[in-house]
């Protein structure tokens, strides 16, 4: 019992002390932005322009297949197992319920976090290994407000873009597989998705691409800053950042539902 507590202990004190270490490099981002007004504003842009091209712009083939995919599934699924109940109507409302709603921001940020996340925590961990942090230190160049802040506005950027696709091409795959089921005029499909959409929505989109990229820029980077002196730590720098990031996501979009849709 003795140990149990011991061990708990030890994780909880651990898992304080990141939380505390993770606030802290987020505090010092957002303190640095009002510097972007001076010199170091081109340098940040370059690598956050760098940042939203691999974030963003090459994953929106894969996003788009996806989206286009989930739509399909999603409006064929309630077609087929509520025919006959004039479910075709209301198969906008279902894309916006399932996937404005829910599915495409999760989705895009999982993709996100796959392609990217991993990328920023291997590679800041392996610049922390190369002593190329320190370096960047010794020459008078903020570390944070040249390798966290611009990550961390390319995820936002890239994301909130992905999320948009994503709910853009998901209703194309609605209505392609809705055409290959029934006789459904596009006025009709259209009329359906812009009624069931509501403000709360449209405004969830940002404040999901905020948070969702937030969350993952920051736990990736902080993974990836705080690997020791083996080169064995940065699988385990990407691995964590990963995890960390899913969980992240998958808790705080539970939270902001209950709150928004309870």
């Amino acid at each position: 019992m003795r140990r149990f507590v011991e061990g708990l202990g030890s994780r909880v004190r651990a898992g304080l002390i990141t939380a505390g270490e993770m606030a802290s490099l987020l505090s010092l981002s957002l303190r640095s932005i009002p510097a972007l007004l001076g010199p170091a504003s081109g340098m940040v842009a370059r690598v956050a322009v760098r940042q939203v091209f691999f974030t963003g712009n090459q994953a929106l083939p894969l996003t788009g297949l996806i989206a286009f995919l989930i739509g399909g599934v999603v409006v064929i699924q309630a077609i087929t197992r509520l025919s006959g109940l004039g479910v075709e109507g209301f198969a906008g409302d279902l894309l916006v319920i399932a996937v404005l709603r829910e599915l495409g921001p999760l989705i895009a940020a999982v993709i996100v976090i796959g392609r990217s996340g991993t990328a920023m925590a291997a590679e800041l961990a392996t610049m922390r290994l190369r002593g190329e942090v320190d370096d960047l230190e010794t020459m008078g160049i903020d570390p944070v407000q040249y390798l966290f802040l611009p990550r961390l506005i390319g995820a936002v950027v890239s994301l909130f873009g992905l999320m948009v696709f994503f709910d853009l091409l998901a209703a194309l795959g609605g209505y392609a597989a809705l055409g290959l089921q029934t006789t459904t005029p596009l006025r009709s499909y259209l009329t359906s998705i812009l009624g069931a959409i509501q403000a709360r929505d449209l405004a969830l989109i940002p404040a999901k691409a905020i948070l969702f990229g937030g969350m993952i820029a920051l736990s990736c980077c902080y993974r990836g800053l705080s690997v020791g002196d083996s080169p064995t730590e940065i699988p385990r720098a990407a691995t964590r950042g990963v995890v960390m990031s899913l969980v992240g996501i998958f808790v705080a979009d539970s939270i902001v539902a209950m709150m928004v849709y309870s």
